[in-house]
Parts: structure tokens; sequence; C-alpha cells
């Protein structure tokens, strides 16, 4: 059982807050600079129905702060693509790209996967898109490389690709770091021709 006297050591340390509540929002400027820099018009080059960029956070994700950058946003288990820039403290940065069942056709996924050269990804084969814990741990320990076929996964009505994104040695490198790999993932969708 967890001690009055240790939860009061952490109750009473005002600094520790403070430190939690700058490193928070340092995360925060960082995406918010991130998305200051991204061009709308590439967002709809990717997808017309993108519904733009979305900052969010939170501090409850298995115990743990989270912070996540959307881009498109357009979660239709059919139609739908959404980029999702998940940093989740005690874990770190991963991307996401979710695809709509409908959105490519298979051939097309597998252009845009193996010829754009999507490097780093590998298919995420959790029973929901938004199970981050199972994301996480089935990545780190499967890490079902790009080579597999896509088509195996098609029983999931999606797709869903992960890569963990190391940090830079400060704030301005991280977010040149998350930038270029945002436009990477939104230059590979860019000219692919869909039905």
């Amino acid at each position: 059982m967890y001690s009055l006297e240790k939860a009061l050591s952490i109750y009473t340390n005002k600094e520790l807050f403070e430190e939690i509540h700058e490193a928070k929002k340092a995360f925060i400027n960082l995406l918010e600079n991130i998305s200051n820099r991204m061009d709308p018009n590439d967002l709809r080059k990717a997808h017309t129905a993108h519904k733009g960029m979305k900052i969010s956070k939170g501090n409850e994700l298995e115990h743990c702060p989270y912070q996540v950058l959307d881009l498109i946003r357009d979660f239709d288990p059919e139609s739908g693509l959404n980029i999702r820039l998940l940093h989740w403290w005690g874990k770190g940065m991963f991307l996401f790209i979710l695809v709509g069942k409908d959105f490519f056709k298979r051939e097309d996924l597998h252009l845009i996967v193996k010829e754009k050269h999507l490097s780093g990804f590998f298919i995420s084969a959790a029973s929901s898109p938004f199970s981050y814990r199972q994301l996480v741990e089935d990545y780190e320990l499967k890490k079902i490389p790009m080579t597999e076929s896509l088509s195996d996964y098609s029983t999931l009505g999606r797709f869903q690709l992960i890569k963990q994104i190391p940090y830079g040695v400060d704030f301005l490198g991280t977010e040149e770091i998350l930038f270029l790999e945002l436009n990477r993932i939104l230059f590979a969708l860019h000219d692919n021709e869909r039905n």
C-alpha cells in the first residue's frame, strides 16, 4: 500500500510540479511551432477532405502525460486518413499513419510504402487504432516489416503504420526531425491517384 508519507513527499513538492508544467509547456510549444510551419495545401494534396491540424494533451495515458499533434484528422474507417504524432512520457515519440480500408487501392498503398520509402514504419496488427499500449508493445516486440503483404492485414478493415522517432539534441533539433518526417509522409501521399 502506498504510504501517506511517500505521497506527501510528492504532494508538497511544488518545484516538481512546476518542472512538470514547464516540460509539458515546452513540448506543446514545439508542436505549435511544427503546426505553424505545415502548409495546409500539403494536407489538401494528401486528402481533400482533411480537417486541418489539432493539438491535444492529457495526463492519463497508462498513468503518464501525453501530447498529440494530428494532421488531416479524418478518422472514417472506410475512407479516412490521419497522421498522428504521439509524445508519450515514459515511452517516447511515435508517428502513426491511419489509413481507412478504401482510401487507397491496395496496389497504390504497396507503391507508397515501397517506392516512396516510408522507411522505418511497421505495420500494426492492434485490434484498435487507439490502443496505444498494445500498439507500442507490438511495435517494440514484433516490428512487422513493411515488406510483409499488406493484404494480410486487410481483415482489420484499416491499416495503421507506426514508427518511433528519436529526440534531437535539443528542442529545435527535435522540431526539425519531426517537421521533416511529417513532410516526408505528406509528400509520399501527395501524388497518389485514388478512385
